[in-house]
């Protein structure tokens, strides 16, 4: 599917085994866009699908990273696009779990006190869309870490 295709351009573009200076920003950002509008769009099985691509989600991760943020703002600002797109399908039990797993809402949290307004706004939307979805999950996402789960 056109999908899982450009989940497969978008994991090799940021895969780690690319040098930070060496990311492709012309390729990535309207690439993370178009699957950040997929997410927010808010269909569940183009989403499922997107979330469920391994490749989509070890990039997605690498471009919330501080050091991501400082060589381009722009990837940052998708990164945070692209997060609130995959918060909206917290009610998912499934998706909520892997949110949990992969520590994607401390990894925001970090991005939302080091970054500007704009990027603020999205981190923002990110937490507003899993605390409606599961507010139950929201303190745990955020607190949990490994052999210390909070209940």
């Amino acid at each position: 599917s056109f999908i899982h295709s450009f989940c497969c351009i978008f994991a090799a573009a940021t895969d780690i085994s690319v040098p930070t200076q060496s990311l492709n920003v012309d390729l990535i950002i309207p690439v993370a866009r178009l699957l950040g509008n997929i997410l927010a769009a808010g269909n569940c099985d183009f989403g499922n699908l997107i979330i469920r691509q391994h490749g989509f989600v070890k990039g997605f991760i690498r471009l919330l990273s501080d050091e991501v943020l400082q060589f381009h703002r722009g990837l940052t600002k998708e990164a945070a696009f692209i997060s609130a797109g995959v918060c909206m399908f917290a009610a998912d039990d499934k998706i909520t779990e892997r949110i949990i797993v992969l520590k994607i809402l401390p990894e925001i949290f970090t991005l939302f006190c080091h970054s500007m307004f704009d990027v603020q706004q999205d981190v923002i939307q990110s937490f507003f869309n899993i605390a409606y979805r599961k507010d139950k999950y929201l303190f745990k996402a955020i607190f949990t870490t490994p052999g210390n789960p909070v209940t």
